[in-house]
């Protein structure tokens, strides 16, 4: 993996969970669902 690659990887992930941390603040329900969500997309990338 190239270092760009690596960096932009870092970058979505960082992105993605912002996005869920805002999304589950305005929604009701527990937030593990996501972070397994996350850890499945962060590996997958």
């Amino acid at each position: 993996m190239t270092v760009v690659g690596a960096s932009v990887k870092v970058v979505i992930v960082i992105a993605f969970d912002w996005v869920l941390t805002r999304a589950s603040e305005n929604l009701p329900g527990d937030r593990m669902p996501l972070f397994v969500c996350n850890n499945y997309i962060t590996l997958s990338v």
